[in-house]
């Protein structure tokens, strides 16, 4: 008879997810302006994927997260989905990484698409959107728009734009002409918006950059893509610091302007929901004075909207 021997049989081992991109196809072409759907599958032997995350060019686009109730039998095949709304003109690589229950990780394999550049295709983004009016003796404090195109680049091109918002141009901020040019090899301009000091307390006022046709004869013509406008704010003081969870407030025309604690300098992703389970990133910004201001154009369009923020690396645009 032999001495006895003790064992212990711990918890089996949780197996990672698997997904997959079941579209679009490596090879896929989209023309610009156009929302590309993006469909994966996921399953987990040993439980649920409770969360994908999808990835274009290795930069976090969206977020789609389940809760069943009761809860699913393991192993079954889920299908994620989200619609890709701003992809730029070009090549672009898609990636999909699946969380399970138990908060093990797995990517799928890569899809490469392109979307295709049918001319010289002009987008806008506000990079700097918090503007302050100068002081006596105070340095001026400016906000920035950045117009971008796509295609060649051995010719300048005139993009013509136009100035709404509550602040007029000329009066609130020094004129802008509604004229930029992008000089030959360079891919992009920049539209500095410069306030003037006054003595009236107006708030926080709206400046709103849209592309515009080019002229009849204008050569070489464009075509304004997506987004075509892009929105900075003036303010007569310098904005507080954020509390910690961030703040938003309320701008004419439907506009959010939400603001979130930020350190200067530290770019950052800006990500919206109306349910609190899809997710989708709706800005990349940098940090500045100790704040990140977004202001969001479809804020209107939803009941109830909140927003997060997240530390990301510079896109190839501001670097």
């Amino acid at each position: 008879k032999s001495s006895p021997v003790h064992i212990t049989v711990g918890p089996a081992l949780n197996q990672p997810p698997r997904i997959a991109i079941v579209r679009p196809t490596s090879g896929t072409e989209f023309p610009p302006d156009t929302g590309i759907e993006i469909i994966a599958e996921g399953i987990d032997t040993d439980g649920i994927v409770r969360k994908v995350e999808f990835f274009a060019d290795g930069r976090k686009i969206g977020e789609q997260n389940l809760v069943f109730i009761p809860p699913r039998d393991p192993g079954q095949t889920q299908t994620f989905d989200f619609v890709w709304r701003f992809a730029t003109p070009g090549p672009h690589v898609l990636t999909v990484r699946a969380t399970d229950d138990d908060d093990a990780l797995a990517w799928s394999a890569p899809v490469e698409i392109r979307v295709n550049i049918p001319d010289l295709l002009p987008i806008v983004v506000a990079r700097d959107a918090f503007a302050v009016e100068p002081k006596t003796n105070a340095e001026i404090n400016t906000a920035t728009f950045r117009i971008r195109r796509f295609g060649p680049t051995n010719a300048d091109l005139v993009v013509n734009y136009s100035l709404r918002g509550t602040a007029q141009n000329g009066v609130d901020y020094e004129t802008l002409s509604g004229r930029a040019a992008i000089p030959p090899g360079q891919k992009d301009v920049a539209v500095t918006v410069r306030p003037f000091a006054d003595d009236l307390m107006e708030g926080i006022e709206t400046v709103i950059l849209r592309l515009e046709e080019p002229a009849a004869g204008q050569s070489p013509g464009y075509r304004p893509g997506f987004p075509r406008r892009a929105v900075a704010l003036i303010s007569d003081l310098p904005r507080a610091h954020a509390s910690a969870g961030g703040e938003c407030l309320s701008l004419p025309g439907g506009l959010s302007d939400v603001c979130f604690p930020a350190e200067a300098g530290i770019n950052f992703r800006i990500e919206a929901t109306s349910d609190l389970r899809n997710w989708e990133t709706v800005c990349d910004a940098l940090g500045g004075d100790g704040a990140l201001h977004f202001v969001d154009e479809e804020a209107a369009n939803f009941p109830h909207r909140f927003y997060r923020l997240a530390p990301e690396p510079a896109a190839p645009m501001d670097e």
